[in-house]
């Protein structure tokens, strides 16, 4: 069997329509942590945002595509103030009503790989060169 090239028809190409920019990784409001960001820069781009987590050195990434999950969401009172539990039992654990809701939802992808990280970065931002790796440290 011959190995099929890529033509003008069945080769895709991706653009770049990401931007990296520096940011704050915020697990605790009172340690920020410097990390970096992607954030969309042409209205075509598949991608809603990325976001490095610098403790575990995984790259999420926030596509377009919606789907519906099922999510559980604090309920609120007349006011809009969250209710309370009223069961001691897992008033502790859990100290405000829950409600199981169907929503639309982003797809999420996480990339762990450093290399597949780099990888992607290389295909979709506009600066290629914005020195991530330093975040990795």
């Amino acid at each position: 069997m011959s190995e099929t090239k890529p033509t003008k028809k069945t080769a895709q190409v991706v653009e770049p329509s990401m931007l990296l920019i520096e940011s704050s990784f915020m697990e605790n409001p009172n340690e920020p942590v410097k990390n970096f960001s992607g954030i969309p820069v042409k209205d075509d781009c598949p991608y809603i945002e990325l976001i490095f987590d610098p403790k575990k050195k995984i790259l999420g990434v926030i596509s377009k595509h919606i789907k519906q999950s099922i999510q559980s969401i604090t309920k609120l009172d007349n006011n809009g103030f969250p209710k309370e539990t009223t069961n001691k039992k897992f008033k502790e654990q859990f100290p405000f009503q829950q409600e199981r809701l169907l929503m639309d939802t982003y797809h999420e992808y996480y990339i762990r790989n450093e290399k597949e990280i780099e990888e992607f970065l290389n295909m979709h931002a506009v600066n290629p060169k914005f020195d991530w790796k330093s975040y990795l440290k």
